[in-house]
């Protein structure tokens, strides 16, 4: 079984699933590395100005479909937009079906990502071309029912510090009989 963590872009995925990953003593995967690894550019925006969203969104499937099918159990962030991807969420779904998959949706306020997103864009493309904050509510409006109809366990992350939110979850997962013996 693999942990997985979904939710928009700032809502934490990466550096929450790092803490997790070290608190449970798993490996961390970062699917936007392994997405980005699949492309000869060394940034995402340069990745979708060279080749475009249909193909990071094709790279996001193929990734999800290799790290589901390692046995090691794992602590993976998703990318925002992977759950929206119409074959990355029926993976998903049948990973829930069969029990290979706990996801986590870590679930934040517009006003808290937008926040976070102002102060570290970091190395994304816009998918609107709008300000920040309509970018978010657009991109919640379409994603937000994804992610909670995937979500095993919804964790909202405004105001809670990022080890606070590992500790949750892991008690969390603890209490539910997730974790695997080892």
């Amino acid at each position: 079984m693999h942990l997985l963590l979904i939710g928009p872009r700032a809502s934490g995925k990466s550096s929450i699933g790092r803490r997790l990953a070290r608190r449970l003593d798993r490996p961390f995967i970062d699917l936007d590395d392994r997405v980005a690894a699949q492309f000869a550019e060394h940034s995402i925006v340069k990745i979708w100005q060279v080749h475009g969203e249909a193909a990071w969104r094709a790279g996001e499937v193929d990734a999800l479909k290799h790290v589901l099918a390692d046995s090691t159990f794992a602590v993976v962030a998703l990318g925002g937009g992977t759950p929206a991807i119409n074959e990355a969420e029926q993976i998903l779904i049948d990973a829930r079906t069969a029990s290979r998959v706990f996801t986590v949706y870590l679930r934040a306020s517009v006003q808290h990502l937008a926040e976070r997103l102002i102060r570290n864009p970091g190395d994304r493309p816009t998918l609107i071309g709008e300000d920040v904050v309509t970018e978010i509510e657009s991109v919640l409006e379409h994603r937000a029912p994804i992610y909670e109809a995937l979500a095993d366990m919804i964790c909202d992350t405004d105001d809670c510090d990022e080890d606070h939110v590992a500790v949750l979850i892991e008690h969390e997962l603890r209490r539910r009989h997730v974790l695997p013996r080892h």
